[in-house]
C-alpha cells in the first residue's frame, strides 16, 4: 500500500487442541510496516467485523484511487463454537490515512441476506467477484458468487454458473485480464466434471468456458 507493507493478522489462541481458536472474535487488526526495513510503524484495530482475511486468503485489495479496502467473513471461532457477533463485511482505509474509515462499511451478509463472503477477486473499476456461502467454515470456499461495487455499495449475484448444491468445489487462485470487468473461476460440479467460468461483473453474468 504506497511505500508501506499492511499485513492483517488475528490473535489466536495457539493451544489446548484449538491452535486457530480465538479469544478476541470481533476484532480486525492491520501491522503497518515501514519498507524495506520491515519496522513496525503502527497497528490499526476496528471492531466493527471479525479479522480480515482467512487462512492463506488475502482479505486485502487497493484499488485505483489507492483507497484499500479489508474483506472479513467473520468466521472466528472459540472451539468447535463460531463466536463472531458482527457481519461478514468490506471496511475501508482512505488512501494516505493508516486508520479504518469510521464512515464506512459494507454489510455483506444484510445485502446477500445471510451470506458471507469466503473470497474476492478484483476486476477493477470497484468491481469485486465475491465467493460467498450460507454454511460457516473457517477454511471452505463459497459455492455462490456476487458481484459487489465496493464505492457505490451495490451487491448483485451471478447468474449462468452451476446450482451451489451442485458445486464440489471452487478455485481459489483466479484469474483477471484486469479489463475492469472479467473474471476467471474454476468450478467443479458432483459429475466431477470442471470448467472454467467467464463472470462479467458488470452485469453479473457467467458462462461456461473451457473444460478442464
Amino acid at each position: 500500500v504506497g511505500n508501506k507493507i499492511y499485513a492483517p493478522y488475528m490473535s489466536i489462541k495457539g493451544c489446548c487442541g484449538d491452535g486457530f481458536g480465538t479469544a478476541y472474535p470481533d476484532s480486525a487488526w492491520i501491522s503497518v510496516y515501514s519498507y524495506p526495513s520491515m519496522t513496525l510503524d503502527k497497528v490499526i484495530k476496528d471492531n466493527r467485523t471479525s479479522f480480515i482475511g482467512r487462512y492463506f486468503t488475502d482479505g486485502l485489495e487497493v484499488i485505483e484511487n489507492g483507497d484499500v479496502y479489508a474483506f472479513s467473513s467473520s468466521v472466528a471461532k472459540n472451539g468447535a463454537a463460531f463466536t463472531s457477533t458482527k457481519p461478514s463485511a468490506i471496511v475501508r482505509l482512505k488512501a494516505g490515512i493508516t486508520e479504518f474509515d469510521q464512515t464506512y462499511l459494507f454489510d455483506i451478509a444484510a445485502a446477500s441476506g445471510g451470506w458471507y463472503l469466503t473470497n474476492k477477486l478484483y476486476v477493477g473499476n470497484n468491481l469485486f467477484i465475491l465467493s460467498m456461502s450460507n454454511v460457516k467454515d473457517p477454511y471452505g470456499v463459497g459455492n455462490r458468487f456476487a458481484v459487489v461495487d465496493v464505492v457505490a455499495k451495490t451487491f448483485k449475484w451471478v447468474t449462468g454458473t452451476p446450482d451451489p448444491a451442485d458445486i464440489t468445489s471452487v478455485t481459489t487462485t483466479n484469474y483477471v485480464p484486469k479489463d475492469n470487468k472479467t473474471g476467471y473461476i474454476g468450478i467443479t460440479t458432483v459429475d466431477s466434471k470442471s470448467a472454467v467460468y467467464k463472470i462479467d461483473a458488470t452485469t453479473a453474468t457467467a458462462v461456461k468456458g473451457l473444460n478442464v
